[in-house]
């Protein structure tokens, strides 16, 4: 599900660890300028009780992306999601994956089971 790809925990220790795991599929659909970038950028951003706290995976201008040198090119795959976290709480931690397109002329897809599997998260608390 691509507007609600997040995952929530209440730690039981406020001094735990976080891992964060997952996987998201992506598929470029075409780009409507050649000899140009396409791509998936995705972000995770932590969120405690509702309110923003900081984004854990920045993502970059080029995370999952394809050079296309002509506008019928096409491209899939999957994106492996991975970030640790601090939490300092044992309220509720939600960690949010955000994902947009690199270029407005080259619109994504996320998880649509017509082109392959969707998305997993997964929270793994670490006691310290």
């Amino acid at each position: 599900d691509s507007e609600n790809f997040e995952i929530t925990i209440y730690p039981r220790l406020a001094t735990s660890k976080i891992v964060i795991q997952g996987s998201s599929h992506w598929y470029i659909n075409s780009n409507t300028t050649a000899n140009d970038w396409s791509g998936a950028v995705y972000k995770i951003s932590k969120y405690v009780d509702g309110e923003f706290i900081k984004t854990l995976m920045p993502g970059g201008s080029y995370d999952e992306s394809i050079y296309v040198t002509d506008t019928s090119m096409r491209s899939m795959g999957n994106k492996p999601i991975f970030a640790f976290d601090n939490p300092g709480t044992t309220g509720r931690v939600t960690y949010k994956v955000f994902v947009k397109a690199q270029t407005a002329n080259a619109p994504i897809t996320i998880h649509n089971p017509s082109y392959g599997p969707g998305g997993y998260l997964m929270a793994t608390e670490i006691k310290q």
